[in-house]
């Protein structure tokens, strides 16, 4: 009797230790067995919340809700790999290597810094400044020429902006700065003090204090200068200083969590994103796998 009792006990806890559990998610029903009845990572997660989550990626991302099919093909990949942080990874990378998430990155920092000045002003521009260098060419206006052509030479890396960094032919470095380093911002910003006050704000997301204000005023007016233990005498050499110390990857840290959760990153993920890495794209997936950003 008690050996029967044994293994009676034994087949009870066989069975209960591997069964198949039915879960439902928004209505939808299906099987996946779990060994030791340990429920999946994304057991309570209704169908719902992953198409929000995916339509909130393709509004950060590329600025646009993603279409039936897209919706449809991305809820089911999602789901088949458990919502795991691969999974979410690769559907976050993917809309990083098309064309339209580069845009939106024009777009976002173009309403940020040049009160939404598109790509294809740009181009206008650049063909308003063909036709004056040729008309006052012709009137041998040498200096104003050589003015233009300069203006025109920022104009065109603006235009060319896009594709370089897609390309990773330049860095997020040289992006922000064509954003700044040209006749548009100045335009907005007219003026040296209010030029370099509105690069403190934009970049660094604080005012310049006096000394830094003093120092960039004379940088940017060509007179050799010191800003942040860095030398420089031109407007150039100060656009550069600024996109390139560490303070300006915290500025881009900031604009990632104030973008995508509405918040400032706190001081362990300030950390991380611009002492371990400073890839741009890199931070924005960690911040788009949390918990947090999804909503489940």
């Amino acid at each position: 009797m008690r050996l029967m009792s044994i293994f009676l006990y034994l087949s009870l806890l066989f069975f209960f230790s591997c069964t198949k559990k039915e879960i439902t998610v928004n209505q939808t029903n299906f099987t996946e067995t779990i060994d030791g009845n340990v429920a999946p990572p994304f057991k309570g997660v209704t169908t719902i919340q992953i198409q929000n989550y995916i339509n909130k990626i393709y509004i950060d991302l590329v600025g646009r809700e993603p279409s039936i099919s897209q919706m449809d093909d991305l809820s089911l990949y999602l789901k088949n790999n458990t919502l795991s942080d691969a999974a979410r990874d690769q559907v976050i990378s993917d809309l990083m290597n098309s064309d339209d998430y580069y845009n939106r990155l024009w777009e976002v920092y173009s309403s940020n810094m040049l009160q939404g000045y598109s790509q294809e002003d740009v181009t206008e521009q650049i063909q308003t400044l063909d036709y004056l260098i040729d008309l006052f060419t012709q009137q041998g206006e040498d200096f104003i020429v050589q003015i233009l052509e300069q203006e025109r030479i920022e104009f065109v890396n603006m235009q060319n902006a896009i594709t370089q960094y897609a390309a990773s032919e330049i860095g997020i470095d040289i992006f922000i700065a064509r954003m700044i380093n040209n006749a548009v911002f100045e335009e907005i910003n007219m003026g040296s003090e209010n030029f370099v006050i509105a690069s403190f704000e934009n970049l660094f997301k604080r005012q310049p204090t006096d000394n830094e204000l003093v120092n960039s005023i004379t940088m940017v007016d060509g007179i050799s200068a010191q800003l942040l233990f860095l030398d420089g005498l031109s407007k150039s050499d100060f656009v550069e200083i600024m996109t390139t110390v560490p303070e300006f990857y915290q500025g881009l840290t900031i604009d990632i969590y104030q973008n995508l959760l509405a918040r400032l990153p706190n001081s362990q993920e300030m950390t991380e994103a611009t002492v371990e890495n400073e890839s741009y794209q890199m931070i924005q997936r960690q911040v788009m796998k949390t918990a947090e950003y999804a909503g489940f």
